[in-house]
């Protein structure tokens, strides 16, 4: 329902830059225009990989380092589309 929500006011804006930026963030795909769909999903599986590492080991020093890089890097990996 909160996911509806949010597209309802993104289409109420009528900002079409935002509603495809926020379907892409709920889609998963941040993957940018720089690399293949399969190389991607290999950098994004290392990633996670690390993050779960991290947490059974109950490092949660590494944990929080590895999700800050991942969001990081798909945050500008999402935004390479819009510049």
């Amino acid at each position: 329902m909160r996911i509806l929500l949010i597209f309802d006011v993104v289409n109420a804006a009528g900002n079409s830059r935002m509603e495809n930026m926020i379907a892409e963030l709920w889609n998963g795909l941040s993957m940018g225009s720089m690399i293949t769909e399969a190389d991607y999903a290999k950098v994004s599986i290392e990633e996670h990989e690390r993050i779960m590492k991290a947490i059974r080991e109950r490092n949660g020093a590494a944990a929080k380092e590895e999700m800050y890089r991942h969001i990081m890097r798909s945050r500008d990996d999402m935004l390479t589309n819009y510049r």
